[in-house]
């Protein structure tokens, strides 16, 4: 990816040495503005740099640019659409590259009412974005008249399939085998699949949580107790921000995403487990 501008960045530099605290964090605001909209005249960089800002801790910059991302998925006019390279059409779903009008290229899954069900998508993903871990690409959903409703997904351009390596459980590392415990996904432990790697992201990009939010606690695929234990002594940070999660909130995001009130009564029991295990 090409760097922002050293002339852009030494001028907010700058604006902000002698400011009073006011007025850095208005000029600050100004600054996040002025390197978005450079970012945004390459959007196929765009997500990349919001999911490194993320992980980095700039949660204002990465989050500005998820709200950037869901307004082009939502309000861009679809420019063409084209099969998904070495994915045939048959099965239960059908995935489609779509191209909007503005270049960006996002990845169409239309719903099916049990491998790709309404609100899973989105709630999955606020739900990452609540604990931080940016390791997702921004989801919303659309309907698109050629292909009716489903969700549409920021495409990683040069993102490959990842593979095993180190303690890796089928390939999934161990903050990510702790979210999926979190929201009962159960795909990606059995069969590795449904992570990406990318050569400027330090961690893989994690899509296709199809499994999760299930009303009923996951009966295969999950840790057993003492695996558990030992991904919660593993992620102490995410373990921190998984107990600040709250009902109340976990409600709103299944009810902004019209899920069963219980898919989020089941997650705040795995959050109990893992608060026992923490103590």
């Amino acid at each position: 990816m090409r760097s922002v501008s050293p002339t852009l960045v030494l001028a907010i530099f700058l604006t902000t040495a002698s400011a009073t605290k006011a007025e850095v964090r208005g000029q600050r605001a100004c600054g996040i503005q002025l390197v978005m909209a450079e970012l945004l005249r390459r959007p196929a960089t765009t997500q990349l740099e919001g999911l490194r800002l993320g992980r980095r801790g700039q949660y204002a910059e990465a989050l500005a640019i998820d709200r950037t991302m869901e307004a082009r998925l939502r309000d861009q006019p679809v420019r063409s659409i084209t099969r998904l390279a070495g994915i045939s059409d048959v099965g239960r779903t059908q995935p489609r590259i779509v191209t909007l009008a503005d270049g960006t290229r996002a990845l169409f899954k239309p719903f099916h009412e049990t491998v790709h069900r309404p609100g899973v998508g989105r709630a999955v993903y606020e739900i990452e974005r609540a604990l931080r871990l940016f390791r997702s690409p921004t989801i919303i959903e659309r309907t698109i008249p050629e292909l009716g409703p489903g969700t549409l997904q920021i495409f990683i351009e040069g993102a490959r399939h990842d593979r095993p390596r180190g303690r890796q459980v089928a390939g999934v590392d161990p903050e990510l085998q702790l979210f999926d415990y979190l929201i009962g996904n159960t795909d990606r432990v059995r069969n590795g699949k449904n992570q990406l790697r990318h050569d400027e992201l330090e961690v893989s990009v994690a899509v296709d949580s199809d499994s999760a939010l299930e009303v009923q606690h996951p009966a295969l695929g999950g840790p057993g107790l003492s695996e558990l234990a030992e991904l919660v002594h593993d992620n102490p940070s995410l373990v921190a921000r998984i107990l600040d999660l709250r009902l109340e909130q976990l409600a709103a995001i299944g009810a902004r995403n019209g899920l069963d009130p219980r898919s989020m009564q089941r997650v705040l029991e795995r959050r109990q487990r893992i608060l026992r295990l923490a103590e």
